[in-house]
């Protein structure tokens, strides 16, 4: 029983760490990919002109 309770404990820190780390990456990418698109351009419309022309 104590086995299967440590489990249980770390699987629930592990998924709230994990949680927590999506959140924060959805977080920076929301706030930043403005910047990043300026910077460095639209990833998906060049290969999407391209298939356009072709």
């Amino acid at each position: 029983m104590g086995s299967a309770y440590g489990r249980q404990l770390l699987a629930d820190e592990a998924n709230d760490l994990r949680h927590r780390f999506l959140a924060a990456g959805a977080h920076f990418a929301d706030a930043w990919a403005g910047s990043f698109a300026d910077e460095l351009g639209h990833p998906g419309r060049a290969g999407r002109k391209a298939a356009v022309a072709a």
